[in-house]
């Protein structure tokens, strides 16, 4: 197995045709999207044309489906004693070029779920790729991790992912995938997760390559790509970030600061104006500028890029 395409073997539910995902419903306890969803397929909505995967469910017009939406990305500059940050997109942002050549941390600070098929609290299986520059070669690596959160409040994770990762002079890659389990055996085998190995992230002190650390990179992936096939479990996000230093006002820029990864539907996505939020690093959540009792009503996660001190 390589790692180049693994995330094509875990789709969302998204994006499984519409049988399965209805079957994946339907084993979660959400028979009513399942039933639309199955009576769509006798009479599909039309939507220039044609249906699509997405399209079946905001057609029907039910109740809006967080995990349904693509991810945006923000950014927030670290303050001192300031409790609620500004946001701008994180393409709109100054590369910090001193960042070239130089080891990183990155560290998973909060996640937030509006709504997950099955609902209630969910047992999360991450998986985080990156790449690691050693010299003139590229190193593509996979890390695991498991995490509960539950609906409707923020989890304060502040789980270190990789430590001393080199980033290169183009910057680094970094992708996520987040399994839902619900498969009562497997939560029980994610609890091996939860062991002091895991907790500090996943070391990268050595410039030459590491065939251990490959190694458990692969083993990474061959455990959450079967996992999320199990009964009840599912893909229940998935995104790639690309950090760097380029100009390129598609890719999201390398600095040190929080990166918040945001579903918002795409419909939203040409009118979004981040300056009507505000992020809060103490307590995670992400609420209106106008009013902080109003919270962001979509599913988040926030992660932490600074530069790597060594002890």
């Amino acid at each position: 197995m390589t790692t180049d395409n693994w995330f094509d073997d875990l789709p969302t539910i998204g994006e499984l045709p519409p049988q399965e995902a209805t079957a994946k419903l339907r084993e979660v306890g959400e028979d009513e999207l399942a039933d639309a969803l199955e009576a769509a397929q006798y009479c599909p909505i039309q939507s220039n044309g044609r249906s699509t995967k997405f399209g079946i469910l905001e057609d029907l017009r039910l109740r809006p489906q967080p995990w349904l939406h693509p991810h945006i990305f923000g950014y927030s500059v670290p303050e001192l004693n300031n409790a609620e940050l500004s946001i701008q997109s994180a393409s709109d942002i100054n590369a910090d070029h001193t960042l070239q050549n130089t080891p990183i941390q990155i560290i998973l600070k909060q996640m937030y779920v509006e709504a997950y098929p099955g609902g209630g609290t969910h047992q999360i299986l991450f998986n985080f790729e990156a790449t690691h520059q050693l010299n003139d070669h590229v190193e593509s690596l996979n890390f695991p991790t498991t995490q509960r959160v539950r609906e409707k409040s923020v989890a304060n994770i502040n789980q270190p992912i990789f430590t001393a990762l080199n980033v290169g002079v183009q910057g680094a890659a970094f992708r996520c995938a987040a399994v839902n389990v619900k498969n009562e055996e497997d939560e029980r085998i994610l609890k091996r997760l939860e062991s002091p190995l895991f907790q500090p992230g996943l070391t990268l002190f050595t410039m030459i390559a590491n065939p251990a650390i490959a190694l458990f990179s692969e083993l990474g992936i061959a455990f959450i790509n079967s996992l999320a096939n199990h009964y009840k479990n599912y893909t229940a996000q998935k995104f790639d970030l690309g950090l760097d230093f380029s100009k390129d006002s598609s890719r999201a820029r390398l600095a040190e600061g929080y990166y918040l990864a945001i579903q918002i539907p795409e419909s939203l996505q040409t009118s979004w104006d981040w300056e009507d939020w505000v992020y809060n690093p103490t307590n995670g959540q992400i609420v209106s500028q106008f009013d902080s009792t109003e919270v962001i009503p979509y599913n988040y996660l926030v992660f932490s890029v600074s530069r790597h001190q060594e002890k």
